[in-house]
């Protein structure tokens, strides 16, 4: 009996060849992109350097023609001083003589002469190595006054003739002789030089074979010809643009790199056209075998991972059943078929992968059992936590009697099942309402449990007519004697406001004190102490008193609320509380709901920390009466009194 086939679509999805292949693959596109982009680095670092020592050569040819020009010109103007006193027949010698001194030797030149004659008119004769070309009044030349106030040489800037030649234009004055109105102008004496571009010499000492060179002047004019002008045209409009660079074309079917660089004082572009294959082709050949290589390599990979795949997963098909089973749940044992023995190379495999199945399946035998263990307990741990969440929510402040004095709006949101921000406020007197706004420093039932201890003991502290700092002495002192560690540790601010005229006491133990608004204007109160509750025993909590306006409004929160982060890890931070308090002028409960959405909005969601903030409005004199509150019994001290200096008791 054979061995049953392996279907191609359990092949593809139990092994990992394809994986496999596409990060071989990777790895030699890789390993060629930074080969070539070195070789390529290399090679574009020597060419600058070549491309340099053409464009100097360039260069040069065009000095060596200026001060050709420039040297020439000297004869000419000797020559040309003499012309407005000249007769017909002097002046055929002179036209004679002129025509001899001009040289075709590094371009077609011409010379024009423009100078006055004895009559006061302008005059005009030019000549090339021919003789005299023409004689007359000047067409479109310059005006007698721009001829007297042409006093000194100029070069012109380079042009391109109807030839495509480019055209270097030199002028000098021509000026009265001594003792003859020295100073005057008597003409201008122009050296004009078209060159047929050297390609031939340029080929000749270049690095690059088949490089061709331009000129571009400002104009837009180029030495190439007219047939390059259509396919090359945005070449022309980069190089006026950019003065200088390099860009990649296909031009007539071959791929250049073109360098252009100014030359002439930025009056004259120079270009070069450089077959990519003079610069790029033996890198390109290399980079094709390589590839071809690296190709072969890659198949003979696939077909070799191809053979050892299957015959590695022909022995785990017997496997699969049992794999399906326990997918679905069916932890039960089962066994695998007997499989007839193969000539394959790795006969214990499916074997090795049987037992490693038989653990797995002991393993999840436990599992189940544990989890369910810990369904149970999670059950009762909810439980508890629904009954500390219960509990806590039980311990709130109740709600104040309607009064035209004093009201109050709370807010508090729990990241959690319980809250370690505590709150609270009642009225020590008819007239005094105490307010309790803190922390514990640390999370979750810790802190609810710690916060379940200090809110009593306060309440009772506070009822027995102690002030806000002497009630923080107390309780600090007792969260001293535990002597458990910074658990214990609890920031308090406790303040009391008399209801009828305003006045506010308040002490602070590491708890920032509330924010005063009235309109516009926002304003918190003065720092009273910074030391948190439990950390030094006989730390002492000085009181601090104001007295609030009609109308004012109290805003107590804590530290929490200001560090609160948005996703970029920005804090809300004192300023955006500040001008959210300056332009909110709602009553206390519409203030602190604006005021989560407004926390909401800049986080992004729901925060993710404790927050507990509430706002205080006293509305000033002309109020309903407040309501009353029983009398409590006082404690007694040792003379009748509560004492808080006596020994702290546990709490």
């Amino acid at each position: 009996m054979n061995a049953p086939p392996v279907p191609w679509r359990y092949r593809l999805e139990t092994r990992q060849s394809i994986p496999i292949m596409i990060g071989l693959a990777g790895v030699i596109a890789l390993l060629l992109t930074l080969g070539y982009l070195y070789a390529r680095e290399q090679i574009i670092a020597s060419t600058p350097a070549q491309v340099a020592q053409l464009i100097g050569s360039i260069t040069r040819q065009d000095d060596y023609n200026r001060n050709w020009l420039q040297r020439g010109m000297q004869p000419l103007v000797r020559m040309a001083a003499q012309f407005p006193g000249l007769t017909a027949a002097q002046q055929e010698k002179a036209d004679s003589a002129l025509s001899a001194i001009i040289s075709d030797a590094r371009g077609r030149q011409t010379i024009d002469i423009l100078f006055f004659t004895t009559a006061g008119s302008l005059m005009v004769r030019r000549y090339d190595s021919h003789g005299l070309l023409y004689a007359g009044p000047p067409l479109n030349g310059p005006t007698p006054e721009e001829v007297r106030a042409f006093s000194a040489p100029r070069w012109y800037t380079p042009m391109v003739d109807a030839q495509r030649d480019i055209v270097l234009r030199y002028s000098v004055p021509i000026l009265a002789q001594a003792g003859k109105g020295e100073g005057n102008t008597l003409g201008i004496c122009s050296a004009n030089l078209a060159i047929s571009w050297f390609a031939d010499r340029v080929r000749s000492f270049s690095p690059f074979r088949n490089c061709e060179v331009f000129f571009l002047t400002r104009d837009g004019s180029w030495t190439l010809p007219p047939k390059d002008d259509a396919p090359l045209a945005w070449l022309r409009q980069r190089m006026l643009a950019r003065k200088s660079g390099e860009s990649g074309l296909v031009w007539n079917g071959i791929s250049y790199t073109a360098v252009y660089t100014p030359m002439a004082g930025g009056d004259l572009l120079l270009g070069l056209l450089i077959p990519r294959k003079d610069i790029f082709g033996g890198l390109d050949r290399l980079t094709h075998l390589l590839s071809g290589i690296g190709l072969v390599v890659l198949l003979l990979a696939a077909y070799s991972l191809h053979r050892t795949s299957r015959i590695v997963l022909r022995p785990l098909k017997a496997l699969e059943a049992l794999a399906g089973r326990l997918a679905r749940g069916e932890l039960d044992a089962v066994d695998a078929p007997e499989q007839p023995r193969s000539a394959c190379r790795f006969p214990n495999e499916a074997q090795r992968l049987h037992r490693a199945t038989e653990t797995l399946r002991q393993a999840l035998h436990r599992r189940v059992r544990d989890l369910m263990l810990i369904g149970q307990t999670r059950e009762r741990i909810f439980g508890e936590m629904e009954f500390a969440r219960s509990m806590q929510e039980a311990m709130r402040p109740k709600p104040i009697s309607p009064s035209a004095n004093v009201e109050i709006a709370p807010f508090v949101h729990r990241a959690g099942d319980v809250c370690g921000d505590m709150y609270d406020y009642f009225f020590q007197t008819p007239q005094h309402l105490c307010c309790i706004m803190g922390n514990a420093a640390a999370h979750g039932v810790p802190a609810a449990l710690l916060t379940g201890r200090v809110i009593p003991l306060l309440h009772e502290l506070l009822l027995s007519g102690l002030g806000p700092g002497k009630a923080l002495e107390y309780i600090n002192r007792v969260l001293g004697a535990a002597q458990t560690g910074e658990q214990h540790m609890v920031s308090v601010l406790v303040g009391s406001l008399n209801v009828e005229d305003g006045l506010f006491r308040w002490a602070c133990a590491g708890q920032s004190p509330p924010f005063r608004c009235l309109g516009p204007e926002v304003e918190q109160l003065t720092w009273t102490g910074n030391m948190p509750l439990g950390i030094r025993e006989k730390e002492r909590y000085q009181e601090h008193e104001t007295r609030l306006r009609p109308g004012e409004t109290l805003f107590f929160a804590g530290p929490r609320l200001l560090s609160v982060r948005d996703g970029e890890g920005k804090a809300y931070g004192e300023h955006a509380l500040r001008a959210f308090l300056a332009s909110n002028g709602k009553r206390p409960e519409a203030l602190t709901r604006d005021l989560f959405t407004n926390l909401c909005g800049h986080v992004g969601g729901q925060p993710q920390e404790d927050l507990t903030f509430f706002a205080l409005r006293w509305a000033g004199n002309g109020g309903g009466p407040i309501p009353p509150v029983p009398p409590l019994p006082q404690p007694q001290g040792a003379a009748g009194s509560f004492d808080p200096d006596a020994p702290s008791p546990s709490v």
